[in-house]
């Protein structure tokens, strides 16, 4: 009998070494630019609520 089953090529889809560690350097990056405003952001608010609770007075968020 003959082997009739079909090898595929699995080298084409794996990523290589240097493209990891570039693609993982890359996304680290975004995710700085990204979460550093965020938290910023959501860090003023908490700290303003905060502040409000120690106070005993609540003030309106801007938005």
């Amino acid at each position: 009998m003959q082997d009739t089953s079909v090898r595929t090529e699995h080298h084409e889809n794996r990523i290589s070494r240097k493209n990891l560690v570039s693609s993982l350097l890359t996304g680290l990056i975004i995710g700085i630019f990204a979460g550093a405003p965020l938290g910023w952001f959501s860090h003023g608010i908490y700290a303003r609520q905060r502040a409000a609770q120690a106070d005993g007075v609540t003030t309106p968020l801007k938005g």
